[in-house]
């Protein structure tokens, strides 16, 4: 009985040593997911309004891809980003012609000088190229490169119809 409570004791200090920015970071993501969910299906993604597809492109590089960002035009790139409202969800083309949703776009309009927003506990990145702060999160398919990097290599383009071009985007 002796060993049962130093055991005890370390389980008791382990599960409190936990940080609060895992904490805070679970809580979002699954606010995140739970809010994305109906847009598995690219039909109710689109009905949400996410139904502008960004530059109407699909983005890969050397790294992997980003699928088709599909934008919410409603939602204002220059307020503060805030996790129950993504800018931006990323669909990647099948092979049977559907899209499945792979993750979402934080996007913030502002100088390079401005501070980096935050979400997930995760500062966004600044993109040249288009000027903005960008974070994705890869909240539908597990990527290799992890939960908030570019590019996922298990993401493709291959699929992407015809009338969509196929374009690298640099992050």
């Amino acid at each position: 009985m002796r060993r049962a409570v130093p055991v005890l004791c370390w389980i008791v200090v382990l599960a409190g040593c936990g940080d609060s920015t895992g904490t805070s970071q679970s809580t979002d993501l699954a606010t995140l997911k739970s809010l994305t969910s109906p847009y598995q299906s690219f039909d109710a993604g689109k009905a949400a309004g996410y139904n502008a597809p960004f530059q109407n492109a699909c983005f890969a590089s050397d790294s992997g891809a980003m699928g088709i960002h599909y934008g919410n035009t409603t939602i204002d790139l220059t307020a503060t980003p805030k996790v129950t409202s993504p800018p931006f969800l990323m669909y990647e083309p099948q092979q049977d012609g559907s899209m499945k949703l792979v993750g979402v776009e934080y996007v913030k309009a502002a100088p390079q000088t401005d501070p980096a927003p935050v979400l997930f506990d995760q500062k966004f990145s600044f993109n040249s190229g288009l000027g903005v702060w960008a974070l994705h999160v890869w909240a539908w398919k597990d990527n290799p490169s992890g939960l908030y990097a570019n590019w996922n290599p298990t993401v493709t383009c291959a699929f992407t119809p015809a009338s969509l071009p196929m374009l690298a985007h640099h992050h």
